[in-house]
């Protein structure tokens, strides 16, 4: 007979924390692992950055919970998560998406990849990536209007190289 499945436990490179799998990067090693990655050549990795909301759906809700555990990297966004592991005996740093995404950036600029910002409205993909080309100006932003992902391409529809990083930061569904 088999017994209840332990709350917390470790699943290879990852930490299963209520059957979500979360990546114990701290944002250092996350950003130079996906420095060599993207080097490498590799496009498409998804990261997401659950805080204590999406978490508790993740556990309610297994659609969520599949989802976040196909990324390859689900990364912790809530102080709540990261406490809930520690006290199951467990290290689980913090990777707030806002760091995440300026750290990205920061690569895209030093490696000169593009950034595309998904999900707003045309003009706020135009501001957003103004502003931040005024801070990464090593880095390519772009984003059409579209909110389809397989049809997300610089400068929209199909055409144009995949970019570097994708940068989506509107909360969680």
């Amino acid at each position: 007979m088999k017994g209840p499945t332990p709350l917390i436990r470790q699943r290879g490179k990852r930490l299963e924390l209520w059957g979500v799998r979360f990546t114990p990067f701290p944002l250092p090693k996350l950003i130079e692992e996906l420095r060599d990655r993207l080097r490498a050549g590799e496009r498409g990795i998804v990261i997401f950055t659950p805080d204590a909301r999406a978490f508790s759906l993740a556990i309610l809700r297994k659609d969520l919970r599949v989802l976040l555990n196909e990324a390859e990297y689900v990364v912790c966004d809530g102080v709540g998560v990261s406490l809930a592991a520690r006290a199951f005996g467990a290290r689980l740093p913090r990777v707030a998406g806002v760091d995440l995404a300026w750290e990205l950036c920061r690569m895209a600029a030093e490696e000169g990849l593009s950034v595309y910002l998904l999900g707003a409205r045309p003009e706020e993909v135009k501001k957003g990536g103004d502003g931040a080309h005024r801070g990464f100006s090593g880095a390519t932003f772009g984003g059409p209007p579209s909110r389809l992902l397989p049809r997300c391409r610089p400068g929209g529809g199909d055409q144009g190289p995949l970019p570097g990083s994708f940068v989506r930061g509107h909360g969680f569904p």
